[in-house]
This record gives structure tokens, sequence and C-alpha cells, in this order.
């Protein structure tokens, strides 16, 4: 392997850890789904040096490595997550449609949030966190950018919706002792700072 070559496939290998542990660390993929993903990325990109074998012994190692990790006494009882999923099951009360890791970007989120609005009758409010949001749980002290919406016509009518649903979602993070940050703006969204995140993984 030549110099030039082995620094290729260590950026390729730092990357695809990044990403496998993007995956596994949030909680919401499950061991076979991680795998598939990862190994596609592998498969399917002509430029990358990495076998599907050392694939699967990376996302194998990482996953015990997580649930290592999970298995040890955490920081704080509940932990964020237990805090987190409360909050969204208490915005879900107040007839809020309120989902968790919804798609990958925040246009999907936002699409998945009108469809369960559209089917249930919920809202017109929403709020949501993305698989985008989810990844930076990765790691301990992350922020936890929220989403949240109104499915009613564009103006000051959806502006008092949004804010309403802003308000109830802050009140109801802070009620879990959560780091809750909004600076009032629609068009900015709610902070969850300082989150350790500790949902187990997926059987």
């Amino acid at each position: 392997m030549t110099d030039d070559t082995a620094v290729r496939y260590a950026a390729h290998e730092q990357y695809f850890c990044e990403e496998a542990w993007g995956l596994i660390a949030p909680g919401f993929t499950s061991l076979d789904e991680v795998l598939e993903v990862m190994i596609e990325l592998v498969e399917y990109d002509d430029d990358n040096p990495m076998t599907v074998e050392r694939a699967e012994q990376i996302v194998r190692h990482y996953w015990a490595h997580r649930q290592a990790e999970l298995d040890a006494p955490g920081p704080r009882k509940p932990s964020d997550d237990e805090r987190v999923t409360a909050a969204f099951a208490a915005i879900a009360a107040q007839g809020i449609v309120a989902e968790m890791n919804a798609g990958y970007t925040t246009d999907e989120a936002i699409t998945e949030c009108e469809s369960v609005v559209a089917a249930t009758g919920s809202g017109p409010g929403f709020v949501f966190f993305h698989g985008q949001d989810a990844a930076r749980l990765a790691y301990p002290g992350a922020t936890l950018f929220i989403g949240y919406g109104a499915v009613v016509a564009p103006g000051p009518g959806w502006v008092e919706v949004a804010e309403k649903v802003a308000n109830a979602a802050v009140a109801a993070f802070r009620e879990q002792g959560l780091d809750a940050q909004w600076d009032g703006e629609v068009d900015h969204r709610i902070e969850l700072q300082n989150v350790v995140w500790r949902k187990p993984l997926p059987a």
C-alpha cells in the first residue's frame, strides 16, 4: 500500500466510523438497519477502498462500545433521553403532533408531521427533531435543536399558532428539567442545551 493509498483509506475509514457512530449512538436505528445503510455506503461508492467485511466489523465494534457505555451509570436520573421523551408525550397530550427522529431533514420532518396532522386531526401545530438533529446526540453535551410549526395558512394566524406551540414545547421541556432556550422568534428553533443522551439501543 502506497502512502497516498494509506492516507485515502484512513480518511474513508474515519468518515465511515463517524457516520456509523452517528447512526448507532442516538438509539433510533437497529443493528440490522445500521449494517444495511453502512454496507450500502461501501458497495455503492466506487472510490471507497473499504471492504464489506471491514465495514461490518466497524459497525459491530461501535455497537458493542455504545452498549458498554449505556451499561455504565449515567450522570443523572431520569436520563436526558427519558426527559425528552416525557416532554414529547406531554406536548402530544395537548393535541400537538410531537415526532422524534422525524425524517432526515427539516423539510422531511415537516412533511411527516403535516401528514400526521392530516391523518389524525391533531394540531394544528407540531413539534419535532429530525435525523440530522438526532445524529448530534451521539456526543455528550450536545445541543438538540427542536423544530415546530403550524398547519395553517401563512400570515399572522400562522405566527400566532407557531408561537403558542413553541411556548408549550419550551414549558414542557423545562418542566422535565431540561435547559430549553428560545428567543421568541418563530423562524428560530428551540435549543435543548448540554444534552447527555442515553437512549437504549433497539433490540
